[in-house]
Order: C-alpha cells, then structure tokens, then sequence
C-alpha cells in the first residue's frame, strides 16, 4: 500500500512538475515565442514590406495597380457619345513607414480634364482590406498594458516558485496566455470588407474616405481583445490538487486578488467607452494602424463628349493616399494609372481669325460690342483678370453682339476671342471701354405725334373716331412718342400727358367728349439698355389732369425709345379713340385741344405740346 500511496505520489508528482515546467516555458517566451508564432501566421497577408517610399509620397500602399473593367484599347474604342458603366480597381500592398504620414486615408480615382462632367458616380467603392495595429503605440492603452505587465510578471514569479512549489497545486495560464499574447506586439486583423459612398469634387477628384469604417473595425476587434483578457483574468485561479495544496493555492489566489482587480479595472476603463462609442482610443487606433494588402473598386458612369475632338486615351489615376487635402495636382502625379480609350472626331485644329470688335456705351448705360468672328464661334470677352464677362454665338454670317454691363467700367482694357466648334481658339483681340462723356446728352421728347381724328360728318347719335395713324421714316406706323435718355446718368424717367382743355371750336366747347389711349407699348431705336419702360395700356384723358403715360424705373431707360399706341398699323388704327356724346352741340368747323407731353428725370425736365 505504502509502494503504491509512493507511485501514486511520484506520478503526480511527477505530471505536477511536467505541467509546471510548461507554464514556465510559456512564461518566460510570452513576448517572443507567442509573438513570433502569431506573426509567422500572418506572413502571407503582411509580408514584410521593402524599406522605400511610394511613389507619391502621400501613397500609403505598395505596387500599386490600377485597372478598370472598360475593355478598351486603341483599337477599340469607346464610340463617341455612348456611355458605360467603368469600375477603378485599385490594388496595392503594405508600404514599410507609412506611420510618419499624418490626415485621413482616401481611395481615389482622378478624372481627366478633358472628362469634366462626363463622369458619374455609380454607387459605393467597395473595399477589401487586411490591417495591422500595434497596441503598444497607443497611448491610452499604456496604463492597461503596464498592469497587465505587473499581473504577467507576479504570475511568472509564482510559476517559478516564488510562493512555493506548485506540487500540489494547479495554475492555469493558458487562457490569460494567449489573450495577452493579442494585447502585445503587431496584431492583424484580416478580411476587412466594407462599402463606402463615394464623393466627386468639382475639379474631378472620385474619393472614398476610409477611416470611419477601418474605425469601427479596429473598435471592435479591440472591443473583443479586451473582452477575452478580461474573461481570462477574471478565470485566472489556484486550485489545489489535494489537501497538501489548499494552504499555496489560497495564497496564491490572495496574491493575485489586488492584480486582477487592478487589471479588470484598467480594462473596464478603456472598454466601457469603446461600447458607448466615445472612446479617444479610436482616433489612436485609427492613427496607429497600418493597411496590408488592399482592394478598392470604385464604380462610375463614363460618358464619351459627342463633340470630343480627337481620339482620347483618357488616364485615370487610382491610388490610396492619407492627406489632409485631396489636391489633383499632386494625385495626378503618380505613376498609377489606367486608361479608358475614346473615338474622337476628325476635326480641324486651325485656330478662327481674331474677332474684329467695334465697343460703345458708358459706364451708366453699359456696353455695346458688334464685330464679325468665325461664324458659328463662340465669342468670348474677358477682363483684364482673364474673367469671361460677356459671351455669345456669332451668327451663320459671323456678326455677334454682347451687351456688358456699366460696371464693367470706363476705359477698362478687355479682349475678345473666338472659339470654332473644334475647340480652337483664336488669338485675343485687345481693346477698352470708352472713357465716359464729360458733356453728356439730355433727356428729351424727340418727337410727338399730332392726334388727327379727321374730318367727320356731325351726327346727333354717340359716335366714337379713331385717330389717323402717323409716319416714321417714310413708313405708317401707330401714333408714338420717341423719348431719348442721353444723360447717362441711369436715374430713369416718366411721361404724363395733360390735356390742357376741352375741343374747342372758335371758342365752342365740345361737351361730354373723351380721348382714350390703348394698346400702349414700348421698344428700343438705340442703346444697350434690355429692360423696356412700363407703359399703361388703357387710359382715357380728362381736361386739367395730368395722366401717366410711360416709366422706366432706376438704373434703366437709357437710350432711345419708341412709346406707341397698338404694334402695328392694325392694332393702331384703333388705339386712340375719341368719344362723342351725340346730345352734345356741335358746330361745323374745327375742334381742337392741346396736349402737353411731360418728361421728368429729377432733376431735369422736358415738355413738348401738340
């Protein structure tokens, strides 16, 4: 009995001091077996990068590819005005000291200018990514990791027999083991997919911005890595084997007590706010973390111009950068790229002849510039800053008008370009703004009609005349007033008529008689002003009253203008009436009034009568 109670004491004893000398061994290579075995697993998704730079030093990837899926070449081409639907691939591997780089990471593609507005958002980029994070570059884990030191290092003791052999005790580290063993050194977390919406800047710059998602990835796996360690200290207990060990085992556990209390603490601490979504850490790890072997797709819309000139081997750059700005310039140099292929048209690349231009006006009423350019051009005038001020199309025979405003300013120099439908522009004529008059014009009635109702047989019924239409240039044309504003003073101005008395012949008044005025309406003879003078449409005349007839409001009515009565000889055969009442006592002879034709600009005035 004595022989067995020994065996059976030498083979405990015996598994007692095997398993002891496990857990030292895993004790003492914890930050280099563990270590070493975890990142040899991860070779194949991080292999260690080449000691160089990108070739963009905003680049965060190694050998970088660009493709896209537009099965193009320079035999077969896009035809011009179609469209398809193109997706970027980008690709690439972990650059060596990508951690000094600082700003957001982006997955970009770059339009090409001649492509602006021809490409089109077509979804979210997909993103296919592997990440490695150091936990011991981040700063607010430091205090977590101290105390996890001091737990590791009082466990270590006690495997070695600080507190007594573990003879008839039972120590389980495997657990706390390998969930430190995620808390130290480089960790990888690998198969990070993720869609992210895609933005298009308005010089052409498609970007994904990545940090938000990588965020909550590396959120969670730390979530999880402290979940597990905080499992496994709290799991972390000395049992005894047999009576002989209760005595070590409670020390044990005594000893470790304040640890994982201390440990479990530093944990809850970082935890809890990483579960509410308001950890600092997350920036931290963000900033920390390094990106392996990564693929990004981008989808677009690409449309070829139907206008597109010549055949186009359009290069987009794909890249993925970490930035504070996103600047095409500097995207557009990188070497990685990839090519779209376009048909273009066969058109001329001969430049149009310079515009010829001829300029008039001031800087109250505006501009007027006439010339002749390429028919069918665009015409262009810029200031001396190089801003398009003014544009328009030449016509089929080439004349062109461009009304610029006063603001552009007295003897300001400008210049006129044309470009023809190929895209070429001509070289620039140069030329200036008159200065403004020292002596300016006036505001003036040019003319009036005389209101002629004819010769009309007297009758005893109502009876309604219409008066005689006038002339204009040899030409019959409704009655008018023809009002020029010279001042250019651009204050506007208004017309009122009075009619001074009743008809009257040698001194007979005509009774119960009214002249009414419809069909009122304005258009221009001269001038740059566009805004044409508000007429009234219908007004009917009383003796001694003063009636309005016409305004051009503020900063209008420059130049002359023609304020008629109907638009044409049919409308205004029948636009001034005059009303008779038949109970009314006429004599034979002839019955006539005075009208007194107002023109107001404070603080001029001018009147004509007829």
């Amino acid at each position: 009995m004595g022989m067995m109670s020994g065996k059976q004491f030498t083979n405990k004893h015996f598994k007692q001091q095997r398993r002891k000398g496990i857990f030292k061994f895993l004790t003492l290579l914890w930050t280099t077996l563990l270590l070493t075995a975890s990142m040899a697993n991860f070779g194949q998704i991080f292999p260690t990068p080449p000691a160089q730079a990108a070739a963009l030093n905003i680049e965060i990837l190694n050998n970088i590819t660009t493709t896209n899926n537009s099965n193009t070449t320079t035999t077969n081409r896009m035809a011009l005005g179609s469209q398809q639907n193109v997706n970027f691939k980008i690709t690439g591997d972990q650059l060596a000291n990508v951690s000094v780089l600082t700003g957001s990471r982006y997955a970009v593609v770059t339009v090409p200018n001649q492509l602006l507005g021809q490409v089109q958002l077509n979804g979210n980029a997909t993103i296919n990514t592997n990440l490695l994070i150091d936990y011991n570059k981040v700063g607010g884990l430091q205090d977590l990791l101290t105390t996890v030191t001091n737990l590791v290092t009082t466990v270590t003791n006690i495997l070695n027999g600080s507190l007594g052999a573990l003879t008839n005790v039972t120590l389980d580290v495997t657990s706390l083991n390998a969930a430190v063993a995620k808390l130290h050194g480089d960790q990888s977390i690998t198969g990070v997919n993720f869609s992210k919406a895609t933005q298009l800047s308005s010089d052409g710059v498609i970007s994904a911005p990545l940090d938000d998602e990588l965020g909550k990835v590396l959120n969670q796996n730390l979530i999880t890595t402290l979940q597990t360690l905080k499992t496994a200290v709290n799991g972390l207990h000395a049992t005894a084997n047999n009576v002989l060990g209760n005595v070590l085992a409670a020390l044990i556990n005594t000893t470790l007590a304040p640890l994982k209390t201390a440990t479990t603490t530093a944990i809850d601490a970082i935890l809890t706010p990483l579960l509410a979504g308001t950890s600092p850490v997350t920036s931290e790890l963000i900033d920390v973390s390094v990106l392996g072997h990564t693929e990004a797709t981008i989808p677009t819309v690409v449309h070829v111009p139907s206008n597109l000139a010549h055949d186009l081997d359009a290069r987009f750059v794909g890249t993925v950068v970490r930035t504070s700005a996103l600047n095409l310039s500097i995207l557009n140099s990188s070497a990685n790229a990839s090519y779209v292929y376009m048909e273009g048209l066969d058109l001329d690349t001969t430049p149009p002849d310079p515009p010829t231009v001829s300029i008039s006006g001031n800087s109250a009423a505006g501009y007027i510039v006439t010339g002749k350019a390429e028919a069918n051009s665009i015409v262009e005038i810029k200031n001396s800053s190089g801003t398009v001020i003014g544009r328009t199309v030449a016509s089929t025979t080439g004349d062109y008008t461009i009304n610029l405003p006063g603001s552009t300013g007295a003897s300001k120099q400008l210049s006129a370009t044309a470009t023809d439908g190929a895209g070429n522009v001509s070289t620039a004529t140069s030329f200036s703004t008159p200065a403004d008059p020292t002596n300016p014009g006036t505001l003036a009635i040019d003319f009036a009609s005389n209101i002629d109702f004819q010769t009309q047989k007297i009758s005893t019924k109502d009876q309604t005349y219409f008066a005689k239409l006038s002339e204009r240039s040899a030409q019959v044309v409704p009655n008018y007033l023809q009002i020029t504003d010279g001042t250019w003073q651009n204050a506007g101005w208004s017309v009122n008529v009075t009619q001074l008395d009743n008809f009257k012949n040698n001194g007979h008044s005509l009774s119960n008689a009214a002249m009414t005025f419809s069909n009122g309406n304005a258009t221009k003879l001269s001038g740059s002003e566009t805004q044409l003078p508000t007429v009234e449409n219908n007004f009917t005349l009383q003796p001694g009253v003063s009636t309005p007839v016409a305004t051009a409001s503020p900063s209008h009515g420059n130049g002359t203008w023609i304020i008629q009565f109907g638009v044409d000889q049919t409308s205004g055969a029948n636009a001034i009436s005059f009303n008779v009442d038949g109970a009314s006592t006429k004599d034979a002879g002839s019955y006539s009034t005075t009208l007194q034709w107002n023109l107001s600009q404070t603080p001029t005035k001018s009147t004509i009568v007829n």
